[in-house]
């Protein structure tokens, strides 16, 4: 039996499919993983074969390049996040943990602002946001899925990568998508008025191919998962990079010490005062976490 060699673009009820060349194939995962508590995930580059009977089975995982906690996947070589600043309002706290989520994985994130077009959206607000993102030194674009501005701009960001979608349920990100791509290649949902958040339409995470291009829409959450600890928040928290030995004592923390450049530029008006008490306010949260 042949040895071939490629990704895994899906993973549902213990069956994965691998893509290999322009062809899927349905493969299972030999026992010897679970034997080495090895799991392989969406985005693994992996050695398998095919048997006489048209059976896939997979023999090994290759290492990863980067990978997401949580949705996982792996291998991905950007990552777009998709927030709104009305129904649902995604708040600038969120929006930094879906970057620094980005950061960890080694990938610069671009932000793209949907539902710009919306009647209830403060334009004033919808500045305001796109500035403080724009001076983090991340790539921002406005858009909208109904009146299609800038799609061709996205679309031309997604050419021959694969890219991780992310952002939180109900900010269009599969309506985005299929206004992209100018078809349904993703499912879509309202938002719910009763709770004023979205419905989670994207219930797995599988990379789409289309094209030139592999897309991973990833289910929508309220909540992020990652690992860092206080020092390294301290040095990539958006924004926060460029303050790297500008404070006065070196392992600065930004938060009581003195000499610190980051308050300084908080108190003349620099730093958004919102997202320092944001980053003090996750700064908090790992350090609790650490206690127990």
């Amino acid at each position: 039996m042949e040895l071939k060699n490629g990704f895994i673009t899906s993973l549902s009820g213990g069956l994965y499919t691998v893509y290999k060349d322009g062809v899927f194939y349905k493969c299972k995962a030999r026992g010897v993983f679970r034997a080495k508590g090895v799991s392989p995930i969406v985005g693994d580059y992996v050695d398998f074969q095919i048997d006489e009977k048209n059976n896939g089975y997979i023999l090994k995982v290759h290492p990863r390049k980067n990978r997401l906690l949580r949705p996982p996947i792996a291998n991905f070589e950007q990552v777009m996040i998709i927030v709104s600043l009305a129904h649902p309002n995604i708040s600038l706290s969120m929006i930094s943990r879906y970057i620094l989520v980005s950061l960890l994985a080694d990938v610069t994130p671009i932000i793209i602002i949907n539902k710009v077009d919306r009647e209830d959206l403060d334009k004033d607000y919808l500045e305001y946001m796109t500035n403080i993102l724009k001076s983090f030194d991340y790539e921002v674009i406005q858009t909208s899925a109904k009146t299609k501005i800038n799609l061709d701009l996205i679309k031309s960001l997604l050419a021959n990568k694969k890219t991780v979608i992310t952002g939180q349920s109900g900010v269009g990100k599969s309506s985005l998508l299929n206004a992209i791509f100018e078809h349904e290649l993703i499912p879509t949902q309202d938002i719910s008025t009763a709770l004023g958040r979205g419905r989670h339409t994207t219930r797995v995470v599988e990379y789409y191919p289309y094209q030139n291009c592999f897309i991973a829409d990833t289910p929508g959450y309220s909540f992020i998962e990652f690992k860092i600890d206080a020092q390294d928040l301290s040095q990539i928290y958006p924004g926060f990079e460029k303050y790297l030995n500008k404070c006065k004592f070196r392992g600065c923390l930004h938060e009581n010490e003195v000499g610190c450049q980051v308050k300084v530029d908080v108190e003349k008006g620099i730093m958004p005062k919102e997202h320092y008490e944001d980053y003090l306010s996750f700064l908090k949260e790992i350090k609790t976490k650490k206690e127990y």
